[in-house]
């Protein structure tokens, strides 16, 4: 007597949008950023977001400022000093001129023409590349970048207590929305001998997965037939994948959306299937009892799988 046990499985790709953690600046020492006599006063910080979509232009012009208001209206330059995030920064940028609200201008890694102060802020405009940001995103899990703004008198010569210098750290988060991919699923002949192994992908290198069935919502029940009377036989899925590095297996003995953070294949915001090599696999697994008592025919379901990003 032959028993033709018969499991599709199919997919789907959600892609979610995925709003990021912000990164925040770890400061260094004064001495560090080389402020003479460490007596550069802390303005405060400047925390901002870029959104970015499909109608977003392909030069991003962004404005921060920087509260002032605890500096005497000394004459001063700014400047955005070779720390942190910089060279990133200097990546991400579509042209290196920065703009102050009082008109001056400077090139990243230089400093603007000395000016008054006037007022409790002043403005800082840069030019961002929509291309750069998004090719940047691409590349790494980071969604921000983080940097120093400063204001100092031009003539670093003076005493302690009459140098003027000021700065803010400044936090710029890109807001975006992540994507994910599967590839590699396949129809599955049981009993299965060998895993079915294939590829997850997401721009922020996480996944969650969730599965649903077409048989029995909550259950994983193979069906031979259509009728409510079918006879059914029960199954779980063995997954295997990583998380944070270690390959990691677990039992699968209900659908629905699962909680569990798979590590991804880094995925690029210009393709649109996954990619690098296959990083997880199942195994569908028929409780035996069940097995051995089934009546002869074809026991079918399906199974989509839906992976969306996760940080």
């Amino acid at each position: 007597m032959t028993y033709d046990f018969l499991s599709r499985i199919s997919k789907t790709v959600q892609i979610f949008g995925i709003f990021v953690l912000l990164a925040c600046f770890s400061s260094q020492s004064l001495a560090e950023y080389g402020y003479p006599f460490g007596g550069c006063s802390d303005l405060g910080t400047v925390t901002n977001t870029i959104e970015i979509t499909q109608s977003t232009n392909e030069i991003i012009s962004h404005y921060f400022t920087v509260n002032t208001s605890n500096l005497d209206d000394e004459d001063v330059v700014a400047t955005i000093l070779n720390s942190g995030d910089f060279s990133i920064l200097e990546s991400l940028v579509a042209d290196k001129t920065v703009t102050l609200s009082n008109g001056k201008q400077f090139v990243l890694g230089g400093s603007s023409q000395e000016f008054e102060l006037n007022g409790n802020s002043l403005g800082f405009t840069l030019q961002f590349s929509k291309a750069n940001i998004i090719n940047w995103l691409g590349t790494t899990s980071r969604r921000s970048i983080s940097f120093r703004a400063q204001l100092s008198e031009e003539d670093d010569s003076r005493d302690d207590d009459e140098y003027e210098c000021g700065y803010s750290d400044v936090t710029i988060t890109f807001k975006i929305n992540e994507h994910a991919y599967i590839d590699g699923l396949d129809d599955i002949e049981l009993p299965q001998t060998d895993d079915m192994h294939f590829c997850v992908s997401s721009t922020s290198q996480k996944v969650r997965l969730a599965f649903a069935t077409t048989n029995l919502p909550g259950s994983f029940q193979l069906k031979a037939g259509d009728s409510e009377n079918s006879h059914v036989i029960d199954y779980a899925i063995e997954l295997t994948g990583e998380q944070n590095g270690v390959e990691t297996p677990i039992t699968l003995d209900e659908p629905g959306a699962k909680d569990e953070i798979w590590d991804a294949n880094q995925a690029s915001f210009s393709h649109t299937n996954c990619q690098g090599d296959e990083n997880m696999s199942l195994l569908i697994k028929m409780d035996k009892q069940q097995e051995i008592d089934a009546p002869p025919g074809s026991y079918k379901d399906t199974i989509t799988i839906t992976v969306s990003p996760a940080l």
